[in-house]
């Protein structure tokens, strides 16, 4: 029955898709006539190297993967459910005409193949576990907890394939499963292997590697920072800055890769007033004589309070400041308040007092009743006995208890509070005394308990809390929507909207894109994403509400994908131009060819840079500066350099040593590790690339 369980629940995914079918071509004519319900170009959710994704297409997909889903998916969850089907379409596009130019496929007999044979498969090993237990079905299990490819094929013939009325569905779930879970990745994989075995490093390739590994070098250098110049002296016009940007723009720096855009936004907080919270304690105030007479503690605070089951035991000491002298003087059944405890209001009932220790230690064994009790309740009996006589409880913990947080440690759960415990279990270790042994029955089964230790006693206290949180009225929240609405008319523009935030608590938000599932970590603001997507520079947004509090945004930036314009990118030019302009200083204040007078002519020292080798990526003390690396190793020992423009500043360099061998040995494992480097990334770099270079549209955000 599992077997037939865990094959039954794959076929949610064809009802699944049958119901979002029905769905879609419901509103198929509205999508396609108006854009009363979406706003995406013709109903389209994106284009891959010319072929169209409609809307309905691309929210079956979503559909096929909720069906096999929990209940109730978050909406972060269902985002990246949307992320992963447009992925998937992405490989299927791309990767789906070079397997049909290189003719890759998965024949039936390979995928017979690995049926057979891979019994690790981590889709098929899923296809087939009991969602209950985790396991393998048992029935389709090798002893080594591998998957037995025969058991399989015999559930094909038997059951999927087996042309019977009850066939159809396993048939639709094994189709949609293998097609994208055995033969996708099957054919994804002979890809990878085809340009991994392609992969090979040539002798050349390695003595060349080889050498620029051991090639070190020792050199001194006077270094002269950008930094140290102030910016304010340099001058730079409009037509250096074009000079500049035309000369560089094809660089990756001034290329977008994605639409982005950037905002800034002031919020409205919903904070209760003081009006809501007298309302409530006016509220709660009146629970007093119902919670005095409850004929259920529980039931009346779970009916009228934020925390269900809200019913604790306290000692003196662990009273909330609020009721910490009140509840030690209050008789049973009294109720105390209402009281302000943080940002709730409680009531508090006195249910009972006692004399208890705080904390117990306790051991016990766990024996499971299953069908019979009295047989277990025997069990136990025999080892209390045996227990009594031996004082050996540990070892019969060891021995014969069922409770795998325990029976390894002799049964011994260390010190605990009271209420931890489930009742029965509790009530045992809290009413008893050290030394006592006793039988108690639980959800669990009986328990054998050792009463290992107890605190001191004190006066303890049973109390039921009714609690209510403070939550703003629905004046409150007009009252900030209002404010809000009253900022978004009266600063329309990106010149008010900036000069009347000025004195609030404006936050800037870059670089947002359009697919971001919020703004800046705040919750609920997908819509906010989606407006600024729908906007132009300068535009400012109606209020939206976040939780407790109200957003307004202006539209600050928009970078289309492409090379940047001037505009966009001109503090990242300027800041690029006065640099080149401080290096053309520093340069000739620095070209002397004594590296002594260079030093003290700029009031700079002179620091070493030791055993550096060609082949490193930065340079002790300065970090990436690669000319300057390869300038050091073309001069010979005891030679000093021309001053030299880095990327932070001006250097002038004297080589001291230089090891660069004359030959080099060629080391296999070199070979073999620079191979296994190329080859791992052939299972996703070549899809990258491919994309790069793929005309691909993405119009997801006008629709979620």
């Amino acid at each position: 029955m599992a077997a037939i369980g865990n094959i039954r629940k794959h076929s949610g995914l064809l009802i699944g898709i049958i119901g979002a079918a029905m769905l879609l071509f419901v509103l198929g004519g509205a999508l396609e006539s108006s854009s009363v319900f979406f706003n995406g170009p013709n109903n389209e959710i994106g284009e891959i190297n010319g072929n169209k994704i409609s809307y309905q297409d691309f929210e079956i997909k979503v559909a096929e993967l909720e069906a096999n889903s929990k209940n109730g998916l978050t909406d972060q969850e269902k985002q990246q459910m949307r992320e992963q089907v447009w992925n998937n379409m992405l490989r299927n596009q791309i990767l789906g005409n070079e397997y049909k130019e290189l003719g890759l496929k998965v024949t039936d007999e390979e995928l017979m193949y690995i049926i057979k044979h891979d019994g690790n498969n981590p889709s098929l090993r899923q296809y087939f576990t009991d969602p209950q237990t985790g396991q393998i079905v048992a029935s389709y299990a090798k002893p080594d907890g591998t998957l037995n490819g025969a058991q399989v094929i015999e559930y094909l013939k038997r059951v999927v394939y087996a042309d019977t009325e009850n066939s159809a569905e396993a048939l639709t779930s094994w189709n949609s499963f293998q097609e994208n879970y055995l033969r996708k990745p099957a054919v994804d994989e002979k890809y990878s292997k085809l340009i991994s075995n392609g992969v090979f490093i040539t002798d050349a390739e390695l003595r060349r590697t080889e050498m620029d590994n051991q090639s070190t070098i020792n050199f001194l250098y006077a270094a002269k920072f950008y930094n140290d110049l102030p910016s304010e002296d340099v001058e730079v016009s409009d037509a250096d800055l074009k000079k500049y940007y035309n000369q560089h723009k094809t660089e990756p720096q001034y290329f977008q890769k994605n639409l982005t855009s950037s905002i800034n936004f002031v919020t409205f907080p919903v904070v209760p007033s003081e009006e809501d919270k007298a309302a409530l304690e006016e509220e709660v105030a009146t629970l007093v004589e119902g919670f005095k007479n409850a004929d259920s503690d529980t039931l009346f605070i779970n009916e009228n309070g934020d925390t269900p089951f809200n019913i604790k035991w306290l000692a003196d000491g662990m009273f909330p400041a609020p009721y910490d002298t009140l509840i030690p003087q209050a008789n049973e059944g009294d109720v105390i308040g209402p009281f302000l405890n943080g940002n709730k209001f409680e009531l508090v009932k006195v249910m009972t007092k006692k004399m208890g220790p705080d904390s117990v230690k306790a051991s016990h064994i766990l024996i499971p009743i299953g069908n019979n009790e009295d047989s277990a309740r025997a069990t136990l009996d025999s080892l209390k006995l045996v227990i009594e006589a031996n004082e050996n409880f540990g070892d019969m913990a060891k021995e014969y208890s069922t409770d795998p947080g325990s029976k390894d440690k002799g049964g011994e759960y260390d010190w605990f509070t009271e209420g931890r415990m489930v009742k029965e279990f509790n009530d045992a270790c809290f009413e008893g005394e050290v030394g006592d042994m006793v039988i108690v029955k639980t959800q669990f089964g009986l328990h054998l308990i050792k009463i290992d230790g107890q605190t001191e006693l004190k006066d303890k206290v049973l109390v039921g809390i009714v609690d209510n949180t403070i939550e703003a009225s629905q004046a409150t929240y007009e009252k900030a929507y209002n404010e809000a609405s009253t900022f978004a008319i009266t600063n329309d523009n990106a010149d008010k909207f900036l000069e009347a935030s000025d004195l609030m608590n404006r936050i800037e938000a870059p670089n947002l894109g359009p697919a971001d599932m919020n703004v800046m970590g705040r919750p609920n603001t997908r819509q906010v994403v989606r407006w600024v997507f729908e906007s132009k520079v300068g535009d400012v947004s109606s209020p939206f509400e976040s939780n407790n509090e109200f957003i307004v945004a202006l539209v600050t930036e928009v970078r289309e994908s492409g090379i940047l314009p001037l505009e966009i990118v001109e503090d990242q030019v300027r800041e690029a131009v006065i640099n080149k302009k401080k290096a053309e200083i520093l340069m000739e204040k620095m070209n002397n060819p004594d590296i002594k007078q260079v030093a003290e002519a700029n009031n700079t020292s002179i620091q070493p840079a030791n055993d550096v080798p060609f082949a490193s990526f930065s340079i002790p003390g300065l970090g990436n500066e690669q000319k300057l690396l390869g300038m050091a190793f073309s001069l010979d020992p005891g030679q000093t350099s021309q001053p030299i423009e880095g990327e932070r500043g001006v250097y002038v360099i004297m080589v001291e040593a230089k090891n660069v061998p004359e030959e080099v040995a060629i080391n296999e494992g070199t070979r073999d590790g620079l191979m296994g480097a190329f080859a791992g990334r052939a299972g996703y770099q070549p899809f990258e690339a491919l994309k790069a270079n793929s005309e691909i549209t993405d119009n997801r955000y006008t629709f979620f």
